[in-house]
């Protein structure tokens, strides 16, 4: 007979009923939380600082360095788990289940926190079971981003309807954490020549001839610039909204009428 000390938890009793203010894990909208995946929320590495590169310069003959610039770089997320079944077999059968959904690369962890959802693209580093009981088998995993941020699942935007200006500026507020916005201009009457768009000292310029019912993307976070859904070229770097307050300038060439949508995401440490 098992005479391990978890026999007389409620776990080998009776399927072990998890915490509903917890049901929101996923990966790759696969559910990491219910009667036979169960989180330990104790154990749970989820809010950790993202790793951070800093740039150090020596002082010639000084025992001394200056910080130079510093960046967050990629995070480790790690959580412990309990797969619970209602015998060996089925057990065998929910491990390899497990392992196949956690099996793909750069999909989204979803976690809700007070009741709102937040996400990071992440990938299955390491998959460590411990000692396998004879109905549930304990196991931590580390997910590695690429990203420093998570961030929330609904996006942020201000919209700027029939801007006709050649020179404009517009403040966007309350930007938890830094992030790059996407631009979309929906020209609706007669045309633009040339359009550049600054903040925070960042620029970007589009010298290109847009008419009515054109439709210009300029993505941060894709880094690309679309006009009418194929990429065009242009000049400088895509800005960057800072935290809080950005003084976001418009300067647009020739006359036109156009609605503006600045679409941000809410990132958060």
């Amino acid at each position: 007979m098992n005479t391990n000390s978890i026999n007389s938890n409620v776990i080998n009793a009776t399927v072990l009923v998890w915490d509903l203010l917890l049901d929101n894990i996923s990966f790759n909208n696969y559910w990491l939380q219910n009667n036979n995946i169960i989180t330990e929320w104790e154990w749970l590495w989820i809010r950790d600082y993202p790793n951070r590169r800093i740039n150090l310069i020596d002082i010639p003959q000084g025992d001394w360095q200056i910080l130079n610039d510093t960046f967050y770089s990629w995070r480790t997320v790690i959580l412990s788990w309990i797969l619970n079944s209602t015998d060996s077999n089925s057990l065998n059968d929910l491990i390899d289940e497990f392992k196949l959904n956690l099996s793909f690369a750069n999909k989204l962890l979803k976690w809700k926190v007070n009741w709102e959802t937040r996400q990071i693209n992440a990938t299955i580093s390491d998959i460590r079971f411990w000692t396998k009981e004879r109905i549930f088998i304990p196991f931590d995993i580390t997910f590695i981003s690429q990203n420093s941020y998570w961030t929330k699942t609904n996006q942020e935007s201000v919209l700027i309807e029939n801007m006709s200006d050649n020179s404009r500026t517009e403040d966007i507020t309350n930007i938890l954490k830094e992030a790059f916005p996407l631009f979309i201009f929906w020209v609706k009457t007669w045309s633009i020549t040339a359009l550049s768009i600054t903040s925070n000292s960042i620029w970007i310029t589009v010298n290109e001839t847009i008419t009515s019912w054109d439709v210009l993307y300029i993505d941060g976070r894709k880094k690309q610039v679309l006009l009418n859904g194929s990429e065009i070229d242009f000049d400088g770097v895509f800005p960057l909204l800072n935290n809080w307050s950005n003084n976001v300038l418009f300067t647009i060439t020739w006359t036109y009428t156009s609605d503006v949508s600045v679409i941000y995401e809410n990132n958060l440490m």
